[in-house]
Formats: structure tokens, sequence, C-alpha cells
């Protein structure tokens, strides 16, 4: 993944940055995070559980099947979906790939506390 350093008079091309499989470039200015994600063909997000956040997908360009607790839904560019917090979501990309971001607030600091228990 590539970090780039945020300057208010700074551009991101972000259809010039390069890479495939996930993350490839991230950005966490104060308050918010975002990711671009670059996906090939039959590449995908595979299923996973954000308890903490909102999350904001914006598809750039291509298309991918987001599927957010078992129903699915077409990104297409210059669309977006929310993903709400506590939700299961995963990203198949369509047959020409998909290069999406992903927006949402920045996570609270990890706190050091007493394990809970699986039935709890």
């Amino acid at each position: 993944m590539r970090s780039q350093p945020v300057l208010m008079t700074s551009t991101i091309h972000l259809d010039a940055v390069e890479g495939d499989g996930g993350v490839v470039w991230s950005v966490s200015p104060e308050g918010f995070h975002t990711n671009l994600v670059v996906l090939t063909a039959g590449q995908s997000i595979l299923p996973h559980r954000n308890d903490a956040l909102d999350v904001l997908v914006v598809a750039l360009a291509g298309t991918a099947t987001v599927t957010i607790d078992g129903s699915d839904l077409e990104l297409a560019p210059a669309t977006a979906v929310l993903v709400p917090r506590g939700t299961s979501r995963s990203v198949m990309a369509g047959a020409g790939g998909v290069r999406y971001l992903t927006i949402h607030a920045q996570r609270p600091p990890l706190a050091v506390g007493p394990r809970r228990s699986a039935d709890v």
C-alpha cells in the first residue's frame, strides 16, 4: 500500500495510481480515512464485518458487485453505496475490473482493557 502525504495544494490522479489486488493508495487527514481499492476482473474482497464505522464505497471506474449482509448491489462509475456499521460486506470485481474509494471516519484509538468472554 502506498501512502501519500496530504497537502492542501496537492493533486492525486487516482486513475494513474498503479497496482491491483486491494488497497493501492491511502490517505488519513484528521477526521477521516480514504482508501483507493483496485481489483482486476475476478478479484474480490472477501466477506468481512466492520462493527465500528459506516463506510461509503464510491466507484470511479469499472463495475463490481457489493454484497451487504447477503444482498447484492451493483456498483458502476459515479455510483456509491453506504455500508452501515455492523454489516458484513464483500466486493467482487466485474469483467473489466473496478477502481473504487472507501471513505470512513477515523477509527478510534485501540483501548486497553480486560478481555471480554465470548458469551458476552
